[in-house]
């Protein structure tokens, strides 16, 4: 089975041993020989299906008797293990009188409540879909067993001894097991769910082996280990790295751990500092001055305006924003009103227009008054640390109340990084001052009464911090392909400390799972280069919380060529405990045939596809993006819950292991069909 199709052929078996080969196109997922049983044979006990028939075969086996619970019931129970006994041998005996080693190595039927015994914990640690037990409930089906006249007859391979078998029997009531005789002839069912002794649910789980079939993925799987990925997890999360804030002590010890375990791999570390730069305001002053009034306004300068402190004329373009001034403009300040651009499709293109205009017909400084329904358009523009939009204020103070992390610098820096920059540079200041239909009035009056003139002052500061993506390359071995790269990223930076508490955002989740991930896959792959086609660049990120400054930077200066970069995956966050075991690949609406390289693995790993959210986490939703703009195919591996995210829930306790463990094989599967394919 390659996964949407199937390929046959025929073997000649006439030699007792006969080895083939068979070629496919890309990944196989099983292996089936002789599928229409053609073959007569003899079958291991572990390629039969689990049933209480199975059990019953096994010389070594232990009837286990509750010594609790109603006497009625206990008196069925004990007359059940004496009938199996007579027919099948076998012992009856109390969970107390028995050894760790019988428990291991005997196949056990638990009757009564006998599996709630802690000598039996491990027992149900990892019992097969759909059973599942949760606080201290047997679920079938999602269907709790709760009800007094519910009984369940289980069996399913031990999980500690292959060969051997577990079955469990129980009812809530005498009533319950009043047909318990009759559950031999049910002998080779894995499970049923009885009620007043009738079968209501019932079905089988697959053998725990065969000797006909074999699952290639789980070879392919065998690799990535749990505990490695717990390992990572526990220490990038730590108290002893503060929350991964770029520049501080505990930051610069995740970069040399990363730079570690790449050459464990046998990988050369690549180092690619950037900055993190972010502006803020210094000094913005706006003063509007005729022969009889003064009045200062509240502006916000632009993003990319020109620091200066000016003084002089000023002129007032009474139309809207789309019409130019039509006298000279010369050494003079203009004035005019930002309504209407706002609603025009390619507002930078016009907004950049417009000032390139004033600009090289000598303007020295332009003005726009806008209205409150202009915000959303410009808060890339017009955010700064020291002064946010009121909405955007507002917003931010009750994120801040629910638990979430709100730092004004990384905030600002996540909105300045959506603006566009101007095609030429700006030379002039430019300021924008929120206003009003009434205020509006009032500044073309003011305007009328003549000798209007302006006087300015601009002036920006930066905060700088020093930061760095670390790269590692696993290359290929085709001749051909081989500079063909596919880009694997992960984010390693967080939030820091939590100034409120004192506590430390741990991130857990956001992002170690996904560096965890990474290194995981990368020990892997590293591991059957030889296999290998095409090559592999390792990346993890800095700055992705503040606007994704690490993966901007790595595309518009990259160390491999993009124009050899034929994909990219990004891993952010797919750790976190959630009701259902799903993964959400983010970007499948807009390349769907590398979203579709993923789909075919989930159902062998066992992970469901969450549903689409494109529309809010594919646009500067993570590392994913600035790939995309620049035209690379990039998907983003999304598994988490959202709400915990940016607060002190965040941590250690929060990770679910056993997803991240099928998470990070299905991204190793992926990765390794990209760079093995054809």
């Amino acid at each position: 089975d390659i996964g949407g199709g199937e390929k046959d052929r025929v073997l000649d078996i006439s030699k007792r041993e006969n080895s083939f080969i068979f070629e496919v196109p890309k990944l196989p997922l099983t292996l089936t020989l002789d599928p229409e049983g053609h073959i007569f044979r003899r079958l291991h006990p572990e390629e039969i299906v689990p049933g209480l028939n199975v059990l019953l075969e096994d010389r070594e086996k232990v009837f286990v008797i509750p010594d609790r619970g109603d006497e009625e019931s206990r008196k069925i129970y004990l007359e059940l293990a004496k009938m199996a006994k007579e027919k099948k041998g076998g012992e009856i005996l109390k969970a107390k009188e028995l050894t760790e080693e019988k428990i291991r190595h005997s196949s056990l039927m638990l009757l009564g409540e006998t599996w709630k015994e802690p000598v039996f914990s491990k027992l149900l640690s990892n019992l097969p879909p759909p059973i599942r037990l949760e606080k201290g409930t047997f679920l079938v089906n999602g269907k709790g067993i709760v009800e007094e006249e519910d009984c369940l007859l289980l069996t399913y391979p031990h999980p500690l001894t292959p060969g051997k078998w577990v079955t469990i029997y129980f009812g809530n009531s005498a009533a319950a097991l009043s047909r318990a005789r009759f559950i031999f002839f049910y002998g080779w069912d894995s499970y049923l769910l009885f009620k007043k002794g009738r079968p209501t649910q019932r079905g089988n789980f697959p053998p725990p082996r065969s000797s006909i079939f074999v699952d290639l993925l789980a070879r392919n799987l065998h690799g990535i280990q749990s505990q490695r990925l717990r390992e990572h997890v526990s220490y990038l999360a730590s108290p002893e790295l503060a929350g991964r804030f770029p520049g501080t002590a505990g930051y610069h010890k995740t970069q040399a751990y990363l730079a570690k375990r790449l050459e464990e791999m046998a990988i050369q570390p690549i180092l690619q500092p950037f900055s993190i730069r972010v502006k803020d305001i210094s000094d913005a002053r706006l003063t509007l001055s005729t022969s009889s009034k003064k009045e200062v306004l509240h502006a916000i300068p632009f993003y990319f305006s020109r620091e200066e402190q000016w003084m002089g004329p000023a002129i007032f373009d009474e139309a809207n924003g789309l019409k130019p001034v039509e006298e000279d403009i010369q050494g003079k300040a203009v004035l005019t009103l930002f309504c209407g651009i706002c609603e025009v499709a390619g507002l930078e293109e016009v907004l950049y227009g417009k000032i390139i205009d004033y600009q090289n017909r000598g303007a020295s400084a332009l003005v726009f008054f806008f209205e409150d329904g202009d915000w959303n358009s410009l808060l890339p523009y017009l955010t700064y640390p020291s002064y946010f939009a009121p909405s955007l204020l507002e917003r931010q103070r009750k994120k801040e109340k629910e638990g979430y992390s709100v730092n004004p610098f990384i905030e600002a820096s996540k909105m300045m990084a959506r603006a566009k920059k101007p095609p030429i540079e700006i030379e002039i200041p430019v300021f924008f001052v929120p206003s009003n239909r009434e205020k509006e009035k009032e500044l073309i009056n003011l305007f009328h009464q003549g000798d209007l003139s302006i006087e300015m002052t601009l002036q920006f500061r930066d905060v700088k911090i020093d930061d760095a993506n670390i790269g590692g390359i696993i290359s290929g071995n085709d001749t051909e392909k081989r500079t063909e790269f596919l880009v694997l990223g992960a984010h390693y930076d967080h939030l820091g400390k939590d100034e409120k508490s004192g506590s430390y955002f741990t991130g857990a989740d956001d992002n170690a799972s996904g560096v965890s991930s990474l290194l995981e896959v990368g020990q892997l792959l590293s591991e059957k280069k030889a296999e290998l086609k095409r090559s592999l660049l390792l990346l993890f990120f800095g700055a992705e919380e503040w606007g994704l400054l690490g993966s901007r930077y790595f595309v518009e200066n990259p160390f491999v060529p993009l124009s050899q970069v034929k994909a990219m995956f990004s891993v952010d966050t797919i750790g976190g405990s959630t009701n259902e075991k799903e993964v959400f690949l983010v970007g499948s609406s807009v390349h769907p045939s590398l979203a579709g390289k993923s789909r075919r693995f989930l159902q062998q790993v066992g992970i469901k596809e969450g549903k689409e959210i494109d529309r809010f986490a594919f646009a500067f939703g993570s590392d994913h993006y600035p790939f995309h703009q620049k035209g690379i195919p990039a998907v983003d591996f999304f598994a988490s819950d959202t709400r915990k995210l940016h607060t002190l829930r965040d941590d250690l306790e929060a990770i679910d292991f056993e997803k991240l463990t099928d998470v990070t094989r299905l991204i190793y599967l992926t990765v390794y069909e990209v760079l093995t394919e054809p």
